[in-house]
């Protein structure tokens, strides 16, 4: 689907290339890295939403040791984001 809209969006010129070669090799190559960066970014943002989720949880629970453990594994894990990012 996204290398059918890929394609799509490549035709968008007016008018349309006739005698050009289509590159499907580095078409290719930019659907996989879309596709390696959208899986990324879903995987990030799912683990962010199940620890806030399991906070929640947490928080409403008298499981106070449990909570702590995990709120540090969380920043943790935040940290690391943000050096990842900065570095």
């Amino acid at each position: 689907m996204i290398f059918e809209a890929l394609g799509a969006a490549s035709m968008c010129w007016c008018p349309i290339p006739l005698y050009q070669v289509f590159d499907d090799t580095r078409a290719a190559a930019i659907g996989d890295a879309l596709c390696t960066k959208l899986a990324t970014s879903f995987a990030e943002e799912t683990f962010a939403l199940r620890a806030e989720l399991e906070l929640l949880r947490l928080a409403y629970t008298d499981q106070q040791a449990r909570f702590d453990t995990y709120r540090r594994a969380h920043l943790e894990y935040k940290r690391d984001l943000q050096e990842r990012d900065l570095g």
